[in-house]
């Protein structure tokens, strides 16, 4: 058997039941044994920002490692910035790159370079096969590493004369590892939190992940602690609803120091390094704040913040072991709890106001989603109101990219509806996010992947504009350089057209709503542009140039 053919072998053996990736010269090989294989359908992408970020999803939506093919140096560098962005959402990803024939590298090749280097910082583990004896052996540990607490992309290099080389039987078996069980110190972190005046817990996407959604909410209402959703929270981590959940963590260290100022107990579920997304000078969690931890990787236990208690074992498994120690424990965990449901306040977000208001846009969008959708967000700065008003409260319905590369949303919102056909998927990203990963529309009308792409398009980059100040040439014009997306203003309902999805454009309400809700019932992939105001500078511009007019 070609090497190639047992690569295919050893992916079914694994799970894996399709590969995601963009072929060159040197895959050849693997791309002819795949013709073989109509069982292990192939998912092409015209970039690999798009063919990353759909196995992405599809990791995330199956709760399987993902199998990803790139062609060598130019196609792996192409990827790094969606690989980054699994590493830092601890996705499981296996990623093969195929390298030049070992005897023609010595020639410095086109398109030849040393690909463990390139890998260096965006996979967890990179290895290259020198010998095909070794294929099988590496391939197992990849799975098995990708796999392992913290989870993440590693990568194999696989040279193009290996691949057409025979195999020598048999494939290593696949080893069976159990996940991480409950932590040790159970009964010391229970006393802390049990003696806890005003406990509060930090929901990371760890729960979200492990699926222990149930099991952090009897947590929480044991204790009647605070909830609040770790800083641009990846996953649903805690029902939204929930009247103990306090919302998110703002990504800024002193915001956050505010809100934990009243609390005297800090309870850290699987969130890596709680760490900010804007550097301000004071430490997150108060000096004299109590800190217990919970995470599957020990490396995160105490990281950053000292801990008084550090659970390392699986979240699911340990919150359900601490159960039994909490549950009737406190005798002040019903009132807190009755007090949270009384103050009951609403994460709806904004009803009224003008037509493009980001507010009335996102609200508009989600009420119109079936109450059965699952949301992939990348629409930065609207996107904070987008999934205040989506109020995740079910595992699984909700993915962001906390990873910060941009071109992610679209190709993993059609992962995502691979992975479960039957639900309604809705991608929702920015107009600058759309562009980094526009080629992904191609890759849902080929394969006929009925997910909806609604672009919220305010004409800019308005995060940037956020994070400077204002500076104005007394003649008003705007001194914000290279953060404008108009003139000329990009047509993406002409431009998800030509990629072969079909499209359509809504401002106000009573028309996105319409539009998605059409979108969602023509059963094909379809793009919905929205159009919303930009920020008040674009706006008092354009008022400006009108008046003039």
């Amino acid at each position: 058997m070609k090497a190639a053919a047992g690569l295919i072998e050893l992916l079914r053996s694994e799970g894996v039941d399709r590969v995601f990736g963009n072929p060159g010269t040197t895959e050849l090989p693997f791309m002819e044994a795949l013709a073989l294989a109509p069982e292990m359908p192939y998912h092409l992408g015209l970039h690999e920002v798009a063919v990353v970020s759909m196995a992405d999803g599809h990791a995330r939506a199956s709760r399987r490692t993902s199998f990803v093919n790139l062609h060598i140096a130019a196609g792996l560098a192409n990827g790094l910035s969606m690989v980054l962005n699994a590493r830092r959402a601890r996705t499981p990803m296996v990623v093969t790159a195929g390298q030049q024939h070992r005897g023609h590298l010595i020639q410095d090749p086109m398109l030849g370079g040393d690909l463990l280097a390139l890998s260096q910082g965006a996979f967890k583990e990179a290895v290259e096969v020198a010998r095909v004896e070794d294929l099988g052996l590496l391939m197992r540990r990849a799975f098995a590493r990708a796999q392992a607490p913290p989870s993440g992309p590693v990568l194999v290099s696989l040279p193009v004369d290996v691949l057409e080389e025979e195999l020598p039987p048999p494939l290593p078996p696949r080893s069976e590892i159990a996940p991480p069980g409950p932590a040790q110190g159970l009964e010391a972190a229970a006393a802390i939190l049990l003696e806890a005046r005003a406990p509060a817990i930090v929901a990371g996407d760890g729960v979200g992940r492990e699926g222990a959604l149930d099991e952090l909410v009897r947590v929480a209402e044991a204790l009647g602690a605070t909830v609040f959703h770790e800083p641009m929270y990846d996953a649903c981590d805690f029902p939204a609803t929930h009247p103990l959940s306090a919302g998110m963590m703002p990504p800024v260290n002193v915001e956050i120091r505010r809100r934990l100022e009243a609390h005297d107990v800090l309870f850290l579920v699987g969130s890596h390094a709680f760490s900010a997304h804007y550097y301000t000078p004071p430490a997150a969690i108060p000096d004299d704040v109590t800190v217990v931890q919970l995470d599957p990787d020990a490396a995160e236990l105490g990281r950053n913040y000292a801990v008084a208690a550090g659970l390392h074992g699986g979240v699911r498994a340990t919150l359900a072991a601490l159960l039994p120690l909490l549950e009737g424990q406190s005798g002040e965990a019903g009132e807190r709890l009755a007090a949270a449901r009384a103050k009951g306040e609403s994460l709806a977000g904004e009803r009224d106001g003008a037509a493009d208001d980001p507010a009335v846009a996102a609200r508009a969008l989600v009420d119109a989603l079936p109450p059965d959708t699952v949301m992939i967000e990348e629409a930065i700065t609207t996107g904070l109101l987008v999934r205040a008003a989506f109020a995740a409260d079910r595992p699984g319905s909700y993915h962001h990219s906390v990873g910060g590369a941009l071109g992610w949303g679209i190709g993993a919102g059609i992962g995502v509806k691979l992975a479960r056909p039957d639900a309604p998927v809705v991608a929702v990203v920015g107009d600058g996010c759309a562009m980094y990963g526009i080629q992904g529309l191609w890759s849902a009308a080929r394969y006929e992947v009925p997910v909806v792409v609604a672009v919220l398009n305010n004409r800019e980059y308005r995060a940037c504009k956020q994070g400077i100040p204002r500076v104005m040439e007394p003649s008003g014009a705007d001194r914000f350089v290279g953060m404008d997306l108009a003139p000329p203003a990009i047509d993406f309902v002409s431009l998800a057209k030509s990629l072969g999805v079909s499209a359509a454009r809504a401002e106000g309400p009573e028309a996105i709503a319409g539009e998605i809700e059409s979108a969602l019932q023509a059963g094909a992939p379809a793009l919905v542009e929205i159009a919303i105001a930009g920020s008040p500078e674009r706006r008092a511009q354009a008022g400006a140039v009108a008046v003039e007019a």
